[in-house]
Order: C-alpha cells, then structure tokens, then sequence
C-alpha cells in the first residue's frame, strides 16, 4: 500500500477564461473540478492567452488550476503524458497534441471551430450533440445551474410581463429580434447589470420567458416556474438537453396551445432538472475510461 497516488494521464483543459455568462465555459470548469476531485489531475489552459490578463470573473470556488511550465515539464519528465480536450469554439489542434479530445457543448459550427474530426475522442454535452458529432455513447451532460440561486417561487404572487434573451442571436448570428418582444425586458450578457440572483428574480417574477437560441437561461427560467418560448429561426432549430431534461415548460413557437403546454408543465422541471444531477457522476467516470485508455493507446504505440 501507498500513499503516493498512481500516475495517470493528466487533463489540460483549453478553454477561455471563466465567466458566468456561458454555460459552456462554466461546464468545463466544473469538469477540471471534479476530475481533480476524483483524483485524476487536471488543469485548465486559457485560450486566447490575453484571458489571463483580462479575465474579471474567477472560480474560487472550484479546483481549476492554470497549468504552467513547471507543471508541464514535471508530467513529461515523469512519463505522465497528457491528454488535452478543447471545446468545439477553438479550431484544429492548436498545441499539437497527440492525444486530443473534444467538448462540444453546442451543434458543430455553429459558434465557430472546426469540422469534427475523426482523428480526435469526441464528446457531446448531451445525447442530441453526442448524435450530431457521429459519438451518440460519448455523452458528458453537465448540470451547471446554480439551485441556490434558481429555484421555484413560492410567494403565490401573480407573474407580470416577459422577459427575452437574444445574445448571441443578436451578437454572432446578428440576428434582428422579432415584433413579440418589443415590450419584454431584455435580458443581456453585460455581467455587471445581470447577475445571477438579478436575472432569478426576472424569472420569478416574469409570465413567459422568450428565447433565440440555446442557452442554460431556458433551464434556469423552467426551473423558477416561468414558462420559455422559443421563437424559431435558422439559429434555434432543437433543443440541445431535450433527452437529458425534457421539454416540460417549454413551447416551441407562441401558438396557443404551446403556451399553455409550458404553462402546464413548468412545474415538471424542477423534478427533471433535480433527476439530471444523478447523470453526471456516470458520465464523468466513463469519460475518465475512455479517455485514459486512449491515450495508453496513443503514447504506447
């Protein structure tokens, strides 16, 4: 018996700097969290490098360190090879790893990257993108909604108005918003206006939520029991997490009877979101499976 823990293939993580407002970045700082937790060695890599400087927001609470030479060297030198897994927004192999794996947590081209790539362990945020990516097994569904800040109202007040949220709709695909939400609250990006408790209280207050295009905030609306819409377009055509999450509160298009579909639903989603947390801890141990075993495939060739 030792001690000392058995060497394995450690994880550097590329990724942008953390920020709250992407779910996406969020999910891969919470899976450095628990591979470290879990005992396999991870690290996060900023891409571009200027987030180092830039980045405001930081995950004290989590276990994400940033990888340096030092640490780099010391795993070459100890024969701890490193597995290197970037997200779907950074395009090709920019660190030239043998051993690359890949993140998606959206549908591939649509926020920018590459084409996916047959010469690399690809990963789906859920069955819907584990499908689109040609790996319908190598599923990795994240839950990254804070419940101590999302959760159901249980004040009996009456819910006034809507809400929207279009953007990257707006700031990538620079889409025009549509006549329905000319009289919602806009919900934005700017961090520093829209904090997470802010935009909790929107929710719970709110009647309907309106949303162009895939994002946690459909999640975080269900779950405080504000119904969501989605108003379709070339950008917004499936729901990413409908398997992971269902689709109760959720009306797809503002006919009559989706609406009131969401409105008698949305007390579903609490549950639904509560029963994804157990998907977690099963994916995350078979990604650790694959992953460690492909790259003893690789650096044992």
């Amino acid at each position: 018996m030792s001690l000392y823990p058995q060497t394995k293939h450690p994880y550097y993580i590329v990724c942008p700097g953390y920020t709250r407002r992407s779910a996406g970045i969020r999910a891969l700082y919470l899976l450095c969290h628990h591979l470290n937790i879990s005992g396999y060695p991870a690290y996060v890599v900023l891409w571009p490098w200027s987030d180092l400087e830039f980045c405001r927001e930081m995950a004290f609470d989590l276990l994400t360190p940033l990888l340096t030479k030092t640490i780099l060297e010391r795993h070459l030198s100890n024969g701890a090879y490193p597995i290197t897994l970037y997200n779907e927004t950074i395009p090709g192999n920019p660190f030239h790893s043998p051993c690359a794996a890949r993140f998606y947590g959206n549908f591939p081209g649509l926020l920018g990257g590459g084409a996916v790539s047959s010469d690399e362990l690809n990963f789906g945020y859920s069955k819907v993108l584990a499908e689109a990516i040609g790996s319908p097994d190598n599923v990795l569904f994240i839950p990254t909604v804070d419940t101590s800040i999302f959760f159901p109202s249980n004040s009996g007040e009456e819910r006034k108005g809507t809400c929207f949220y279009a953007g990257k709709f707006k700031e990538i695909h620079y889409g025009k918003t549509f006549d329905i939400t000319n009289d919602s609250i806009e919900i934005t990006r700017e961090t520093h206006i829209w904090s997470p408790q802010m935009i909790a209280r929107t929710f719970r207050a709110s009647e309907l939520f309106y949303v162009y295009e895939n994002t946690l905030l459909v999640t975080e609306a269900i779950i405080c029991g504000c119904p969501a819409v989605v108003l379709p377009n070339p950008y917004m055509t499936e729901s990413i997490a409908k398997v992971e999450l269902g689709e109760y509160g959720l009306a797809w298009g503002t006919s009559p009877s989706q609406i009131q579909f969401a409105k008698d639903t949305v007390h579903k989603g609490w549950q639904m979101y509560n029963q994804s947390l157990s998907l977690f801890p099963r994916h995350l141990a078979s990604l650790i499976e694959k992953t460690q075993a492909y790259a003893e495939r690789i650096y044992n060739k």
